[in-house]
């Protein structure tokens, strides 16, 4: 609803075969661990880009499964989603400013350039276009180094509507989508990874 169409994705189970379970997904693939396992799932090795054969799907998933000693762990497996800039969207409660949105360089990036805005919700697309404007990753946004410039347009309507789901949705303390994937001017945008975190009680 907010614009932030996640890639085709399914968890397979102990005991799922991915020549069957993944046979609805188009190859490469991705294969990673819950985020509810692991917060830094790339920095301990715990997602595979570009997975070609189910034979590969089924060996990363049983690896792990024993690297978190949880043979009982579901492993998302995702469609790979093409070129694009990786931003993170995330929304926070409870700050001494009230709910905020953060935007800027996400994936990997977000922990090793801190090239973040925080902005009070709601927001408007103006602001966010404008805080954008004040970041890095504008840069790249814009078109680097002959790259098509991005879907700009529909970060900045996405960024508006997903602060005011948040708003709405009292029960959620933090939500984070990291990254998203923003595509070519005109193609919109893929959401790759999100972490809910919700009230204690709730």
């Amino acid at each position: 609803e907010a614009g932030l169409t996640p890639a085709k994705w399914l968890v397979m189970k102990p005991g799922d075969r991915a020549a069957s379970a993944c046979a609805s997904l188009a190859y490469p693939l991705v294969v990673k661990v819950l985020p509810s396992e692991s917060e830094h799932k790339t920095e301990l090795g715990l997602v595979k880009l570009r997975v070609r054969t189910p034979e590969e799907v089924d060996a990363h998933a049983a690896d792990f499964r024993a690297r978190l000693a949880k043979p009982d762990a579901g492993i998302l497996v995702q469609e790979m989603v093409g070129d694009g800039v990786e931003v993170v969207l995330a929304c926070l409660r409870g700050t001494d400013f009230g709910p905020v949105i953060s935007i800027g360089s996400g994936g990997v990036a977000i922990e090793l350039y801190r090239d973040v805005v925080h902005l009070a919700l709601p927001v408007t697309t103006e602001q966010v276009v404008l805080a954008l404007k004040r970041l890095k990753l504008w840069t790249l946004l814009a078109g680097f180094r002959g790259k098509p410039p991005a879907d700009v347009e529909a970060l900045a309507a996405a960024a508006v509507r997903f602060g005011d789901q948040f708003i709405a949705a009292t029960d959620v303390r933090e939500l984070e989508v990291n990254p998203v994937i923003v595509r070519a001017k005109g193609q919109g945008l893929a959401a790759v990874d999100a972490l809910v975190t919700v009230t204690s009680g709730t």
